[in-house]
């Protein structure tokens, strides 16, 4: 992902400030309750059946903390993307078969509940930035896919 100085500042200095358990849980619980096709990569999680069940579901918490733990990952790793996630990318094609349209969708979710965390904080310019991210990471996530 190509970000200038200072849209790599905007985006390293707010996720500083990211919480990643609290706003991992809501982005994936968003996803399967604005999505709700994409609940069935996750039909082990038990209660997935309204949308207080699906954001209250401690297996869709805990799986959002890791999603966001990978993509602080690729934070560090803005350069190599398609390395930091390839084995992720492998994974979920291979083994999970997730439709990678699915990445796009929890970028969006993400800048969605980054925004309504940050509110002011999080201007267009940065929602920008993170939109390059966010972008950059589902295209490295599909990379594995045929």
């Amino acid at each position: 992902v190509h970000l200038t100085n200072e849209e790599k500042t905007a985006v390293i200095g707010l996720w500083g400030k990211v919480n990643v358990e609290e706003v991992g849980g809501e982005a994936l619980g968003r996803l399967l309750v604005v999505y709700p096709w994409t609940q069935r990569f996750f039909e082990s999680f038990g209660d997935l059946s309204s949308p207080s069940a699906i954001m209250g579901n401690p297996k869709v918490k805990a799986h959002g903390k890791k999603v966001l733990n990978s993509f602080s990952e690729g934070l560090k790793n803005l350069d190599n993307l398609k390395g930091t996630f390839a084995k992720l990318s492998e994974l979920h094609c291979d083994k999970l078969h997730v439709d990678p349209e699915n990445f796009r969708l929890l970028g969006y979710i993400l800048l969605c509940v980054l925004a309504r965390h940050f509110g002011k904080e999080f201007t267009p310019q940065v929602q920008a930035a993170y939109q390059k991210v966010v972008a950059g990471v589902a295209t490295a996530l599909a990379h594995k896919y045929h």
